[in-house]
């Protein structure tokens, strides 16, 4: 199956796109990624924006990316641009994982702010959803006894 086979089944209008198609936008760290001709610099570009504006933070995820990412390219949805890493998994198979570009630039941003707050409303969500399957389990032991 292609990446744009694979992509179409779980959004909708899918087109890879070149950098000239979203050029306006893009930052010209990013431009430079999606500029070079072979797979290999642009996982390196990719992997050395990574490691500049979060090292610290996402080292194992640029770790992971080091070893198994195998190429990077752009798509555009009814949700916008997004990046599509494409990695090689343990078993040789390939798997694909968009990432928006607005979520790409929040981690460029002085301490991650935006993406920060992102993650840590989705904790609250999490944290909320187990204390309301706590109580229901609660609750069901009482009417037990």
């Amino acid at each position: 199956m292609d990446k744009l086979d694979f992509l179409n089944k779980y959004r909708d209008n899918v087109e890879l796109v070149s950098i000239n198609d979203v050029d306006s936008f893009i930052t010209n760290e990013w431009k430079n990624v999606f500029k070079e001709e072979t797979q290999n610099k642009r996982v390196k570009n990719t992997i050395s924006i990574w490691k500049k504006h979060c090292e610290k933070e996402l080292r194992n995820t640029i770790n992971y990316l080091s070893e198994h990412l195998i190429d990077v390219s752009l798509i555009k949805t009814s949700y916008g641009i997004s990046v599509i890493y494409e990695l090689i998994m343990m078993d040789g198979s390939i798997d694909y994982y968009a990432v928006s570009y607005t979520h790409l630039r929040a981690h460029e941003t002085r301490h991650d702010l935006v993406c920060r707050l992102l993650l840590e409303k989705k904790k609250k969500k999490r944290k909320n959803s187990r204390r309301r399957r706590k109580t229901r389990k609660t609750i069901t032991k009482r009417k037990e006894t």
